[in-house]
């Protein structure tokens, strides 16, 4: 396990990054060469990966909560899936586990990164106790367990649904778990705290990210501090292209549905069930 240094933008943020590879490995005629050449490369290896992956990841999780807030929750599924699937080929890489072969699937990246770190398995993701939830909407606000939260960023947040072709169904419960997951991986990725990606960013937009947010808060957030009581918003959207299915008995229905599976490009499962129509 080595670290290698960032360029120090905030004193107080952490400022390194861990990786457990060696360029050998993959490179094995590599071991010949003097070993300072290798750091350099590695040191190279990781400054790549983190602008490729870990900086991304972070716009797009910034943007996933201004969708969010924006109540754009296909678009929020999408950023959501987006930063989640980089951070994670990020931890993987990082760990000298190649991406390259990997799909758009975060659950299973997920599983790939718990096996090689078994404490990945105890991330939870409920609310922050910090958050001011009014007692009348705590009912309403959605917890959800790691892999349930990571399977609806699948199926909503997929490259499939792009073009909405199954709705979403989103809950406010759905940004705090993204706030909690994000955290707790980045933390276990060990990589420059999320400002240093964010440092020329508007101020309005990291206000919105801080916002009902304890754990990225660049100051301590009292318990008993005044805040603005939350909104707890569930939204389920239904598709025309889902209702169409849903009633394929229909015959005017079941023709407009095989003449969309001829003239548009449609998930698979979606396209074989039209097939046998």
């Amino acid at each position: 396990m080595m670290s290698t240094d960032s360029s120090p933008f905030l004193r107080e943020a952490r400022q390194h990054f861990v990786y457990e590879f060696k360029v050998e490995d993959a490179i094995p005629y590599s071991q010949a060469l003097p070993k300072e050449f290798k750091i350099s490369a590695e040191c190279n290896i990781v400054d790549v990966i983190y602008e490729s992956f870990v900086v991304t990841a972070d716009q797009d999780y910034l943007t996933a909560r201004l969708l969010a807030k924006s109540g754009l929750y296909r678009a929020f599924y999408w950023a959501a899936a987006q930063a989640i699937e980089k951070y994670l080929k990020a931890f993987l890489l990082l760990r000298g586990e190649s991406v390259r072969d990997e799909k758009h699937d975060v659950e299973a990246l997920y599983t790939k990164a718990c096996t090689l770190d078994a404490s990945l398995h105890s991330i939870t993701i409920e609310p922050h106790d910090l958050l001011s939830v009014p007692e009348h909407a705590r009912d309403y606000l959605k917890v959800f367990s790691t892999i349930e939260f990571l399977r609806n960023i699948d199926k909503f947040g997929r490259p499939d649904n792009r073009y909405n072709s199954f709705g979403v169904d989103f809950n406010t419960g759905c940004l705090f778990a993204l706030d909690h997951f994000v955290f707790s991986l980045r933390e276990k990725t060990t990589v420059p705290d999320i400002w240093q990606s964010l440092r020329k960013v508007d101020g309005y937009l990291i206000d919105t990210l801080e916002m009902h947010n304890p754990w990225f808060s660049r100051k301590p957030i009292a318990a008993d501090s005044p805040q603005t009581p939350i909104v707890v918003t569930d939204s389920m959207a239904v598709t025309k292209f889902d209702f169409l299915l849903k009633q394929c008995q229909n015959p005017p229905y079941r023709l407009a549905l095989k003449w969309l599976n001829q003239m548009m490009k449609l998930p698979n499962e979606l396209r074989k069930r039209i097939e046998k129509l």
